[in-house]
């Protein structure tokens, strides 16, 4: 990690006397390990943290079971009070990949005139949006989740992790880093530190352990069922739609033998989908980009990984419109990836 992150965190901690953390709506375990990890890091030093996030999803709330000290806020009318305050107070995003994904979190976010600093490892797309904030960024994709880049910033501060923070860390990067599929050996040299913390390994599993409810179960069968097949020499590609759980539809698409996968899902306020490819293909067809590409073009959000990505579409007219731009955004990801095919001298 560049020492300019280090010194930029360690300025961001003792400039403020207290701080609130924003974390993605339905967030996962490496926004949650990441926001106790830090909060942890503050508590010693005598200040305060309050996390806020809009939602929290199955593996976090089954987590939080077992530390009841553990509070993630969700009243709007507490948020509003401690950012009214004149005192200087820090705000830092955590594992958020644009504004768009706080939730009910943006409009405070956006009125707020304290220091905001903003983690995360999935890319610099959106550095250069601001919003007029008081901003800076730590941003880095060579990490394998934000948990990772915590990790060496209180590793770089001799602070000594707790056994249990050590735990919900290495739970935060076994999740995002897909059970060390996308790993480096600073992953690695972080998760050695966090062992030698006291973390305990197997209960990380454990916490990374999900239930796949009946609805997702459904939802994961659905989009095979739909799927439409598509050949690229000897490259399977499958686009498909569902209602919900698009995330979990496309990883299912690959565990089913796709080697790329995207599934759209039309909301009430919006269309999101998600996309996926397998592990030898991320070079040639990086979903990160792809995706990217695709938010510009449809006056939405994307971005992600390499490996994986998501886009949110703004739209609030009729289902019909809906789902005919839900057609019009599957179509034109295939025709992206059968360009970068060609490109590649792969039809």
């Amino acid at each position: 990690m560049r020492h300019s992150f280090q010194l930029l965190f360690h300025d961001f901690v003792d400039s403020n006397s207290s701080f609130v953390v924003f974390l993605h709506h339905n967030a996962d375990m490496d926004a949650f390990a990441s926001a106790v990890g830090f909060q942890s890091y503050v508590n010693a030093m005598g200040k305060s943290a309050f996390i806020f996030a809009d939602s929290l999803n199955e593996n976090v709330q089954n987590a939080m079971k077992n530390l009841p000290e553990v509070k993630i806020q969700q009243d709007e009318t507490m948020l509003a009070e401690i950012l009214s305050k004149n005192e200087s107070i820090g705000v830092i995003l955590l594992d958020v990949g644009d504004y768009s994904q706080l939730g009910f979190l943006e409009p405070y976010l956006q009125s707020t005139h304290h220091e905001c600093l903003i983690i995360d490892h999935h890319n610099e797309s959106w550095k250069e949006d601001s919003h007029g904030l008081n901003v800076s960024h730590i941003l880095d994709p060579a990490s394998t989740s934000t948990s990772e880049i915590i990790s060496t910033l209180l590793i770089s501060s001799n602070y000594e992790i707790p056994p249990n923070i050590a735990t919900l860390l290495l739970a935060g990067i076994i999740s995002d880093s897909q059970r060390f599929l996308r790993a480096s050996s600073q992953t690695f040299a972080v998760v050695q530190e966090l062992l030698v913390a006291g973390g305990d390994y197997g209960h990380a599993m454990l916490l990374c352990k999900k239930e796949i409810s009946y609805s997702e179960k459904i939802a994961r069968l659905r989009s095979i069922q739909r799927a439409k097949i598509e050949a690229i020499n000897n490259i399977v590609l499958a686009t498909s739609f569902v209602s919900s759980f698009e995330s979990s539809a496309a990883r299912a698409l690959l565990v089913a033998g796709a080697d790329i996968a995207f599934v759209a899902a039309i909301k009430e306020d919006e269309i999101r989908g998600s996309a996926r490819v397998r592990n030898g293909l991320v070079e040639l067809f990086d979903m990160q980009r792809i995706l990217e590409k695709l938010g510009n073009e449809f006056q939405g959000r994307g971005g992600g990984h390499s490996g994986a990505a998501g886009i949110n579409i703004p739209h609030s007219g009729t289902k019909q419109e809906k789902r005919e731009l839900m057609w019009l955004l599957i179509k034109r990801f295939r025709e992206i990836v059968q360009e970068l095919a060609t490109s590649n001298n792969l039809s």
